[in-house]
């Protein structure tokens, strides 16, 4: 069955280029040229977007106009599908409300307030904070946050418990004979809305780790190494830190598979076995984490989820609910060849 992701390879552009081109999406800036190709392209392949539902109270939201802010630019999308695959769950769920976003907006593009004139709900994806007392901000009725939660006794949210999912990957490892654990990731930044600026915050998958290993007397600050940002280029150069220090930790928690792709190059150039010599586990469960080589033991996120019940909630909001809601996805420790029992392995 064809992918979004096979059409962009084909077309010879991005993934959210192609997933914004089928969607219909107003807002995109492409030529005429490359529209008709990745419809061409989609209809080779038989692609077809999902049917829309029947929805009884649809008229309850085809006059809305529905604004979607999310943090990056769509070259971070292609480089961390984490975001993307969030924006195509809210796509494919308005989708199947007959819906479709009425404007996009980018906080890189530093857009001012006055851009949301004219919304009447909001899907926010990222760690973006905003003046909530902006005459501009306040004439939105409905307002769903993903990724992050402000404040859950005003707005609904969509998050995940990183914190928790952490400790999933630690037990894992722990129960297979690793004390000697080291910790890949990068920083975390909250956004403000209409400028460049933002405050660092503090990671919630670095905050569990210190939590769990100090709690089991194995924390090691030396085995910390923590970047900028969560591409394959810093993973990499992270883990070639880490290994030029002479004290490689058993195994290593990466904060995202991007970030893996990259330690794994450079555990490659070192000579250095995994899982033989060191096990990885990532985060996210990105498509190409089965196909590495070893496959990726990582923590499935299910970001597609998490924009879909973006839109269920403003679904439930503007059909009458008036309690907030703050919804925690779950994850799934995804257990492939990454990762090897320290014990048998000695033997």
């Amino acid at each position: 069955m064809a992918t979004i992701k096979d059409i962009a390879k084909l077309s010879n552009v991005s993934t959210s280029t192609v997933s914004r081109v089928l969607n219909n999406d107003s807002s995109l800036s492409v030529t005429e040229e490359t529209r008709k190709k990745v419809n061409e392209v989609a209809e080779k392949l038989q692609y077809t977007l999902p049917q829309r539902k029947s929805v009884k109270k649809q008229h309850e939201l085809k006059d809305m106009k529905i604004g979607l802010i999310i943090y990056c630019s769509e070259k971070v999308e292609d480089e961390d599908p984490y975001f993307l695959s969030i924006r195509q769950g809210v796509e494919q769920e308005l989708y199947h409300y007959g819906l479709e976003i009425s404007k996009v907006i980018r906080w890189i593009n530093y857009d001012s307030y006055e851009s949301l004139n004219g919304l009447d709900s909001l899907i926010v994806i990222g760690k973006i904070d905003f003046d909530f007392l902006n005459p501009f901000f306040v004439q939105i009725q409905n307002i769903v946050f993903v990724d992050y939660s402000p404040n859950d006794e005003v707005f609904d949210s969509v998050i995940v418990d990183f914190e928790k999912a952490t400790y999933k990957a630690l037990d894992h490892l722990l129960e297979n004979g690793h004390a000697s654990i080291g910790f890949i990731g990068g920083t975390v930044f909250l956004h403000q809305f209409g400028s460049k600026a933002g405050s660092k915050q503090m990671d919630k998958r670095l905050k569990g780790f210190r939590k769990y290993m100090e709690s089991k007397g194995l924390f090691n600050e030396d085995h910390l190494y923590i970047g900028d940002n969560f591409t394959t280029q810093t993973g990499y150069e992270l883990m070639k830190k880490a290994i030029s220090n002479n004290c490689l930790p058993t195994a290593f928690i990466i904060a995202s598979d991007p970030m893996a792709i990259g330690a794994y190059r450079a555990l490659e150039e070192a000579g250095i076995s995994i899982p033989n010599e060191v096990s990885i586990v990532g985060f996210d469960d990105i498509t190409i984490a089965q196909y590495m080589t070893p496959p990726l033991t990582t923590i499935k996120v299910y970001s597609n989820e998490m924009g879909k019940a973006a839109v269920r909630l403003l679904d439930e909001k503007l059909n009458g609910r008036e309690v907030s809601m703050k919804l925690v996805v779950p994850t799934k420790l995804i257990i492939r060849q990454s990762t090897v029992n320290k014990f048998e392995n000695n033997r």
